[in-house]
């Protein structure tokens, strides 16, 4: 398994990742670079600043990252059912 398919699938099931995450979960140290592959390959992913305390307890910004997962949208036509 890519580090892009175990972070896709961590997104999935956790919904959201920092870096730190990433490093200690799934072992991927350019979270950066695993996102930007994702979104080139259409999937919807945005970012957020997001404090965290380091091993120093200081407050510390980092960058949390979350999947958007696209729901089939029912779309109808004149006098028909939906059609998905």
């Amino acid at each position: 398994m890519t580090q892009n398919e175990r972070l896709l699938r961590y997104l999935r099931t956790h919904k959201s990742i920092t870096p730190m995450e990433a490093w200690s979960s799934l072992g991927i140290y350019r979270l950066g670079a695993r996102i930007h592959d994702l979104k080139k390959a259409g999937h919807i992913i945005d970012s957020k600043t997001a404090t965290v305390q380091n091993m120093f307890g200081e407050d510390c910004q980092v960058a949390m990252y979350s999947l958007h997962e696209i729901e089939k949208i029912p779309t109808t036509m004149e006098n028909e059912e939906f059609v998905w």
